[in-house]
């Protein structure tokens, strides 16, 4: 993680000071504190949510629906967004400070509530941590959420442009000329069925996702994706196992290279490390790949994808199983 340079956070304050002329002094430091721990968090969840530095784009073919890099600064940490879809195509920078400070500002109103401690269960020494990491799980969730807004608002976008053409401009203009034509008063034109499917389609997939990421556990583990999750599990199984691999053959040579190299320093170097070089890998499994054997880490990865404990999802798995062997 990038420490700020003194000159970035001094001349951040002296921001601060400038823009706030009407507030006193203690206002300011508030501010500046949730400025400065915003940027921390956001730096952490932009890690949690694997999204690798631009630095490391190295030229590959871009060919996915989406692509996200990163770009850190003093002062802001700016998304490099490249949404791809049949309609359009969008570059992008985003900068995440002030959605970041929003979030700070947030979730620091409902744990500063009249007995928060008791309604939300934590103690007052665990007011940071409870802050820190509420903010990191929302700002996490918010950058992965960008890209699949991005990519449905190319479509909503372009779909919206051309019923309001036909709203606004074609039906007032044609509407006495088709009247004189004897064509029934709801005649209109309308896109191809080529255009209709298309909108649809991605429509309907950008409501699956966002129902997933609201909670309903349902839009994501569909009664297909159930049936083959066993098939699924293993493949995660195959690929933990590979990864448990090159952690310990990494380690290895992490350690002959310097002689006073201590686990901490391993434990640093492997956290920004795997994200980049396995980043379809869950986080949490790569941060926890010395500590369960590659079955446990694939049921782990299922969990944190579909939203359910891994227990119930090793319980589906073995459903899935059991059922196939039944047919066979």
């Amino acid at each position: 993680m990038q420490e700020q340079s003194t000159e970035a956070i001094e001349g951040r304050q002296e921001e601060y000071k400038e823009n706030g002329n009407d507030q006193n002094a203690e206002a300011q430091q508030v501010n500046f504190e949730q400025w400065e721990l915003a940027l921390s968090v956001l730096k952490e969840a932009v890690i949690n949510a694997g999204i690798r530095d631009i630095s490391e784009y190295k030229g590959e073919p871009l060919k996915l629906r989406w692509h996200v890099f990163s770009s850190t600064t003093d002062t802001d940490v700016v998304l490099k967004l490249l949404v791809q879809g049949d309609f359009g195509l969008m570059s992008a920078d985003v900068l995440l400070i002030k959605p970041a400070k929003w979030i700070v500002k947030e979730v620091e109103n409902v744990l500063n509530q009249p007995d928060a401690t008791r309604i939300l269960d934590f103690k007052e020494e665990e007011r940071d941590g409870v802050l820190r990491e509420n903010v990191r799980m929302i700002l996490t969730r918010f950058i992965n959420q960008i890209p699949v807004v991005a990519f449905h608002v190319l479509n909503q976008a372009l779909n919206d442009a051309v019923q309001s053409h036909i709203k606004t401009y074609v039906e007032p203009l044609l509407k006495e000329h088709w009247q004189s034509l004897g064509l029934p008063k709801s005649f209109t034109v309308s896109p191809s069925e080529d255009f209709i499917n298309h909108h649809k389609s991605v429509d309907e997939q950008f409501k699956t996702l966002r129902q997933g990421f609201l909670g309903n556990k349902r839009a994501w583990l569909t009664d297909e994706k159930r049936a083959r999750l066993d098939e699924e599990h293993e493949q995660l199984r195959s690929q933990y196992q590979t990864v448990k691999d090159y952690y310990y053959e990494s380690q290895k040579a992490f350690f002959a290279g310097q002689r006073n190299r201590t686990e901490d320093d391993w434990t640093k170097e492997w956290d920004t490390q795997s994200t980049r070089i396995f980043p379809t890998m869950d986080y949490r499994c790569l941060t926890e790949i010395n500590n369960y054997p590659p079955y446990e880490l694939a049921y782990i990865h299922l969990a944190d994808s579909y939203g359910y404990s891994p227990e119930y999802i090793r319980k589906l798995v073995t459903q899935a199983s059991a059922l196939k062997s039944s047919k066979g």
